[in-house]
């Protein structure tokens, strides 16, 4: 199991800064750092989405801090209209 500090130095690298330590809140660093620390401990896994990940595809990582991604998926810009699923 990683400690406070070698998880918080992975997620400097591994997450967005504009949501992690950049962001208004001060105190939202360290409540990432301890809820992901809480995913390791009950599920062995946590995960990062495409939202806050610095690359744009999000990841699973583990205790050992080993990433794992999956396929990369090319998301629209827009969604444009629902008109042509019919």
């Amino acid at each position: 199991m990683p400690t406070y500090e070698q998880l918080y130095a992975f997620l400097l690298k591994n997450y967005r800064p504009s949501r992690f330590e950049q962001h208004s809140d001060k105190g939202k660093p360290d409540r990432i750092c301890k809820m992901y620390l809480d995913d390791l401990q009950k599920y062995g896994v946590a995960y990062i989405s495409r939202h806050e990940d610095p690359l744009g595809q999000g990841l699973k990582f583990y205790p050992s801090l080993e990433i794992e991604r999956g396929e990369r998926i090319e998301y629209r810009n827009s969604a444009g209209h629902l008109t042509h699923l019919f």
